[in-house]
């Protein structure tokens, strides 16, 4: 049954007795059953915590509670009906919480329709129990059909080193090896190896079964995986690095090749086979003051390295000789730690702060250009970026934060769900064979399996153009009238405390109310640019972004998104559809709120840029020429 063809509205209230607690009417419409369910503000807030609790993330904010009561001022209920009508909206517009059984219940959908709607959202297929120490990565084996999760000890007695070994031997690492069935769904802990390092990396070559560890000392140790026992055995110690080792990126050619990232500011490339380096140097000019290596991504079919740095650059290096050769550098703003980096044939994605920059490669002669940049963003409740990973088949695109996990649309740059998935930050994300089968760790110390529901499944909510009238009705022009100003809520008990008002009444006639024109919904913290020609470079070589919106470029970006002049997040300034700040007027504050809730101020989905979609050759010269990359 296809619920995105639920149709929800707030078009009244009413005051139930003189003073009394305010019941909004809910006009719901499925098909050509339509029915009426009265509630009020303190069930909406019931109908949020049950959310909450069953582990929907990212949810609509609710308007603030009065301070002395219900307010009986009709411009403050009008208000407050808008707002409710926009939390029920936005509810809608995600398949996961659509299909939530609290919201379904909420409306009396079983009842009136008699239907039981499943939940589209993900589910937890099992785990491994807890464990001592935070999980710090994860491979999977597909042919031995092994997981193998890496350890270590984030907590503060880690720092004393070796003066905690006076009470218990100093092991702040750890590797399990879990087999698992063909399912997924019972692992079996084969192998526990306790190290004395932190586990900070590893990766799995599937031909030769060689494990790969990255540790904090600076070493990489070589394992081998006993494909009949199913365990681990070390045979070598790499001593690449004088620091900690960051990440351990691999190559996908035939060539079998392995980039490390040193917390020195050195990168290593070395062979799987042989186990010799190949190419390296430190990049501590590069990198400046104060900052270091965090993420890299190893394109060794070009013999191009990317590197992302504490100091929110990305730096490409060639790698085809020794020691490698600078080619190129972007400033990600806001400027945050890079945290992830995905290096794909169409896109970039760049995890940074609570941002994933999505930025689109193109390759045109004998350069690389990079353009199109948007801005994914959970809005309602920002955490930073931990992990990441995509599915480009799939073009499927998860993000791991504090404490959930968010499966982002290419398409319509959109959460489709957004689930809690540790009691921490998820800070591993990895796919599997199964494109239904997803791997998760954090800083929980337990790892989890996850089945995702069928993609075809996950449709965004499409707003009706408008809501017909049905005969009989009084109406007043034909659209139910939107709240003329944004009033501000704030404080500490809800408006009514005494019992629960009947819901599901019969329709019934609201003399002098009206329809809405439809509602669009407001997309979460989306921008698009295009990087700047007359983008200026730093003292290091590296693009600054300061000049990324151009004032023409900003009336192009901002007319073709409907915001009028709106900022964007690279710029430094707030996400569209960005959050009041304290600092701002109550006017200010009123007429943002409005906006961001008014259908009026979005446009529908076909006028949206499709900055992840490739240019077509006819306006390939004119406008990539216009808007060329500062990397040319």
């Amino acid at each position: 049954m296809d619920v995105s063809r639920l149709k929800v509205a707030i078009p009244s209230y009413q005051i139930t007795e003189e003073n009394g607690p305010v019941a909004y009417a809910i006009a719901v419409e499925y098909g050509k059953l339509s029915w009426d369910v009265w509630r009020r503000y303190s069930q909406f807030a019931q109908l949020y915590r049950d959310l909450d609790r069953d582990g929907y993330c990212a949810l609509p904010s609710l308007p603030g509670k009065t301070l002395a009561g219900a307010p009986y001022d009709p411009r403050l209920l009008a208000d407050r009906r808008h707002r409710l009508q926009y939390f029920l909206l936005e509810l809608l517009r995600r398949p996961d919480t659509r299909t939530a059984p609290a919201l379904l219940d909420f409306l009396l959908f079983s009842e009136q329709a008699s239907l039981n709607i499943p939940p589209l959202r993900p589910w937890c297929v099992c785990n491994t129990g807890a464990q001592r120490f935070a999980v710090s990565s994860l491979v999977y084996s597909r042919s031995n059909r092994v997981i193998i999760v890496g350890h270590e000890d984030k907590t503060g007695l880690s720092r004393l080193g070796r003066l905690w070994s006076l009470v218990e031997p100093d092991e702040f690492g750890m590797i399990n090896v879990w087999a698992v069935d063909c399912n997924m769904d019972s692992p079996s802990l084969m192998q526990c190896i306790k190290t004395q390092p932190k586990v900070r990396c590893m990766f799995y070559d599937e031909p030769s079964n060689q494990l790969f560890v990255g540790q904090d000392d600076g070493k990489v140790s070589v394992y081998i995986l006993d494909a009949d026992e199913l365990k681990l055995e070390k045979v070598k110690e790499l001593d690449l690095h004088t620091a900690a080792v960051m990440h351990l990126a691999p190559g996908k050619s035939k060539q079998k090749r392995l980039l490390s990232l040193g917390f020195d500011g050195a990168i290593r490339v070395i062979d799987i086979t042989t186990h010799q380096m190949l190419s390296g140097g430190r990049m501590t000019r590069r990198l400046g003051s104060g900052a270091h290596l965090t993420v890299g991504h190893f394109d060794d079919e070009n013999d191009t390295v990317y590197l992302g740095t504490s100091g929110g650059q990305v730096l490409v290096y060639a790698v085809k000789s020794n020691p490698p050769s600078f080619i190129q550098g972007l400033t990600v703003h806001p400027v945050y730690p890079v945290e992830t980096l995905i290096v794909d044939k169409q896109y970039m994605f760049l995890g940074h702060g609570e941002y994933v920059s999505v930025i689109s490669v193109e390759q045109r002669r004998t350069e690389q250009k990079f353009s199109k940049v948007a801005v994914l963003t959970l809005k309602e409740n920002p955490s930073p970026v931990l992990s990441m990973v995509y599915d480009p088949k799939e073009k499927r695109l998860l993000v791991g934060y504090d404490p959930a996990i968010a499966w982002w649309s290419i398409e319509s740059g959109q959460p489709l769900c957004v689930w809690e998935a540790h009691g921490g930050g998820v800070h591993q994300l990895l796919l599997t064979d199964r494109s239904d089968i997803v791997l998760s760790g954090g800083d929980s110390g337990n790892s989890k399996i996850w089945r995702l529901p069928p993609a075809q499944d996950l449709r965004l909510w499409q707003p009706p153009a408008a809501v017909e009238q049905r005969s009989g009705e009084a109406t007043g022009s034909g659209g139910w009238r939107e709240a003329d100003e944004i009033a501000n809520f704030s404080s500490s008990r809800d408006e009514d405390d005494g019992e629960s008002l009947h819901a599901g009444c019969p329709r019934q006639k609201w003399g002098g109310t009206q329809h809405p024109q439809g509602y669009e919904p407001v997309a979460i913290g989306r921008s698009s640019n295009s990087l700047s020609p007359g983008s200026a470079r730093d003292d290091r070589g590296v693009l600054r972004s300061d000049d990324y919106d151009t004032p023409e470029r900003s009336v192009h970006v901002n007319d073709a998104n409907g915001r009028g002049k709106g900022r964007c997040a690279l710029s430094g300034d707030d996400l569209m559809g960005s959050r009041i700040t304290k600092d701002e007027e109550p006017g200010s504050a009123a007429q943002n709120s409005a906006s961001a809730l008014g259908g009026s101020v979005v446009p529908p989905k076909k006028n949206f840029p499709t900055p992840f979609e490739p240019k077509s050759d006819d306006d390939d010269d004119e406008d990539l020429d216009e808007l060329r990359s500062a990397f040319s």
